[in-house]
């Protein structure tokens, strides 16, 4: 609903997304192992499980770090690429990506 403008289909998502609170990782095509391996420790698993999170979706990219999440509370997708993240970006309550490089 965010990309199509269909604000009816929009509110039957948010109501779904209330219920099965999703979170999509995403860094593009670019390497980013610290937010890979920030996303998949305990203490994070542990805080978003305490605020009601029960998915995340890890688009890791050029990643050398494999992110491997094991809490039966928790449900976890993690891939490299795929042809369009639109759907997991619809799908998700909550997105966090890096803001860019530092140079």
């Amino acid at each position: 609903c965010l990309f199509t403008g269909n604000y009816n289909r929009c509110a039957s998502q948010r109501e779904a997304m209330a219920a099965f609170k999703t979170i999509f990782v995403t860094v593009g095509t670019t390497k980013f192992d610290d937010l890979v391996r920030t996303v998949n420790s305990e203490e994070f698993i542990q805080m978003v499980i305490s605020k009601g999170y029960k998915k995340m979706v890890i688009q890791a990219g050029r990643s050398s770090y494999s992110p491997t999440i094991d809490d039966a509370r928790f449900q976890s997708e993690i891939y490299q690429y795929k042809e369009s993240l639109k759907q997991d970006m619809e799908e998700a309550s909550l997105i966090i990506s890096h803001g860019g490089m530092c140079v």
